[in-house]
């Protein structure tokens, strides 16, 4: 395998170790806060995906045209490559509240999923609108 390839491929393996090593719910959140006799326990959700490829090729070129050397004389193809990509996703789900009078969860909201409900709702408003508009219309055109 090409000296190159080898080191695109580490490469790789070293940046999906640095991003397993960053993907924690302390990214986010930080460490339990202790505050006297009360302690906050953050928790999170955090999913990560990753791929990586590597490749090598060797053969004859069979792109040379017409006049071209054939057999042992033909030019040898390469090939190489390397690849990878990644991402991840943390988000708050709540934390757990301890004090004097026990555990209790407190969930967090999470705005993102009450905007797009808000935008889902407004878009199915507009379509029923919308087809109770066209249905008068056409009842009228057909009345008269």
């Amino acid at each position: 395998m090409d000296d190159r390839l080898s080191e695109a491929a580490a490469k790789v393996n070293s940046q999906v170790d640095e991003m397993m090593s960053r993907m924690n719910t302390s990214a986010v959140f930080g460490e339990p806060i202790h505050q006297g006799d009360l302690t906050l326990i953050p928790v999170g959700s955090v999913l990560y995906g990753f791929g990586s490829g590597q490749g090598y090729g060797r053969g004859k070129d069979e792109k040379a045209g017409a006049g071209a050397p054939v057999g042992e004389d033909a030019p040898m193809g390469e090939g190489a490559g390397a690849g990878g990509g990644g991402g991840g996703i943390a988000r708050p789900l709540g934390f757990i509240k301890i004090d004097a009078s026990g555990a209790k969860w407190e969930p967090t909201m999470d705005m993102t999923r009450v905007s797009v409900g808000g935008m889902l709702l407004a878009g199915w408003i507009v379509f029923w609108v919308m087809k109770m508009i066209r249905s008068v219309v056409s009842a009228k055109g057909d009345c008269c």
